[in-house]
């Protein structure tokens, strides 16, 4: 399911979940055969049986993530971005080392953990937590400096105001990280996700859903 915060899924309304009507148009089904069940991140990527066929959940492709589970070929390519509070300190910061004194919050098992710890290396040890919603109310109640989070959610976030006062300062530079379609190991439908994938692509519909819903995706690259 997508974690967008768009809206319901059923709807069509987001990249993600426009994307994901877009792949089971090509595989041959309607839309009122279409069935969204929510699903936890962590158990998304767990190892093990899934009760879903696959989940699409802006979850970016890892070698780690890929002894578990199977991955779709990549449909989005995806940068990280800052989320802070308006009128604090941080929100003036225009480099990576300008980020270093700061307290930061991100999601257990995520990317951004992995960048927080990797390519900012803050002088203070970042606070994880179990879900996206405490990230950003670690935020709202002030008890971090900012967060590090995909850019299409933190667009999302600051958009429909999840972080009440925030404002995305930038993103970093791309690390090569892309969205897959996530699927029990081994799962034999990846292959024909994968051709409605080739072909969303090719004819350009993949690249004018990008267009509709991320468009405004045009923060500064923090170097």
């Amino acid at each position: 399911m997508p974690n967008e915060g768009t809206g319901n899924p059923y709807s069509g309304e987001g990249y993600e979940s426009a994307f994901a009507y877009a792949v089971a148009e090509r595989m041959g089904f309607t839309e009122d055969q279409v069935v969204w069940v929510p699903v936890p991140f962590n158990n998304s990527i767990a190892p093990g049986p899934k009760n879903f066929d696959f989940d699409v959940n802006q979850t970016s492709v890892t070698p780690e993530r890929e002894e578990g589970t199977t991955f779709s070929d990549g449909y989005y390519d995806v940068s990280q971005a800052l989320v802070v509070n308006k009128g604090t300190p941080i929100a003036n910061a225009a480099s990576i080392a300008d980020l270093k004194p700061y307290v930061f919050g991100v999601q257990i098992g995520t990317t951004s953990l992995d960048l927080v710890n990797e390519v900012i290396l803050p002088d203070q040890q970042p606070r994880v937590f179990d879900r996206s919603v405490d990230v950003i109310q670690a935020l709202n109640n002030g008890q971090i400096d900012g967060y590090v989070v995909d850019a299409p959610v933190a667009y999302v976030n600051v958009l429909i105001g999840q972080a009440e006062n925030g404002v995305v300062v930038g993103q970093f530079p791309e690390q090569g990280e892309h969205y897959g379609a996530v699927f029990e190991l081994d799962n034999p439908l990846v292959e024909c996700v994968n051709l409605a994938i080739a072909e969303l692509k090719s004819d350009g519909t993949l690249q004018a859903l990008e267009d509709e819903w991320l468009a405004d995706l045009t923060y500064p690259v923090l170097q």
